[in-house]
């Protein structure tokens, strides 16, 4: 297994024999899977009081819901590019993935048998683990970077997925702190918005 260079300085690409992967979707992967670990602890699945198959469709829940956000934000934000073109699979927009996660994700967790503050906070735990993983992705793949800088005859683009994907881990360090602490219980989910729009700044 290697990861595969486009000429490009990139490496949108693992190769496994002849197989070429994508590392963004790679990365989405590898995203969900750790929604799933998050989910199936064994001292936030007792504090919540869910088995492990719920804990499973909850994050699976998250991921579609954030998916088909971050899908449905790309087609607003380039819908003639859209309309030239056609849908793809590939294109999304990040804060899509909280689109529909206010709206789609305490219904969910109301079926699961989650009290609606624990559907907040559990979302805004699986969002934001899936966004620090998809920020490796989008930097091997070399899109949503930062300015482009030079220095003589020495140009780069500045990484600032990697420093977003740093801080979306540190705030994932801080929901969980919190959530053992029980600071702040209910409003992840708020606190996860200011946080974006900080970051974005």
């Amino acid at each position: 297994m290697v990861l595969a260079n486009d000429g490009t300085g990139m490496l949108p690409y693992l190769k496994i024999g002849q197989i070429k992967i994508s590392t963004y979707y790679a990365a989405m992967i590898l995203g969900y899977v750790l929604m799933v670990i998050l989910m199936l602890l064994k001292e936030r699945r007792e504090n919540l009081d869910i088995s492990k198959l719920k804990s499973v469709i909850f994050a699976t829940s998250g991921l579609l819901c954030g998916v088909l956000g971050c899908k449905i934000l790309f087609i607003l934000e380039n819908f003639a590019y859209v309309q030239n073109k056609g849908l793809s699979f590939g294109g999304f927009s990040f804060y899509g993935s909280v689109f529909l996660t206010p709206f789609i994700m305490p219904l969910v967790g109301k079926a699961l048998g989650f009290k609606l503050r624990d559907s907040f906070d559990n979302s805004a735990i699986c969002i934001v683990a899936m966004l620090g993983m998809i920020r490796v992705g989008c930097f091997l793949n070399g899109c949503c970077g930062g300015k482009l800088i030079n220095i003589g005859d020495f140009y780069f683009t500045f990484p600032i997925q990697l420093i977003e994907c740093i801080c979306d881990f540190l705030i994932l360090h801080s929901f969980l702190n919190w959530e053992k602490r029980k600071i702040a219980n209910g409003f992840f989910i708020q606190d996860f918005f200011s946080c974006m729009a900080v970051q974005d700044l």
